[in-house]
């Protein structure tokens, strides 16, 4: 795997995070890849498990997630 196919999976891990949370009034911004790895299901296929640290704005301010 390299730095391209890690940016693109991020990418749109992120941007589901921010169609789902956006609507409710919260902005989703990455701030960084903490940790992930994948693995092979035959059944279900290629599954990833990553660790986004997040900075999330609402009206009340703002905070960094993990």
């Amino acid at each position: 795997m390299n730095k391209k196919d890690v940016d693109d999976i991020v990418d749109t891990a992120v941007n589901r995070l921010k169609d789902k949370y956006t609507p409710q009034g919260m902005q989703l911004d990455l701030i960084k890849l903490e940790n992930g790895y994948k693995r092979f299901d035959p059944q279900r296929g290629m599954e990833y498990m990553l660790d986004l640290k997040l900075k999330v704005t609402t009206s009340d301010g703002t905070t960094d997630l993990r």
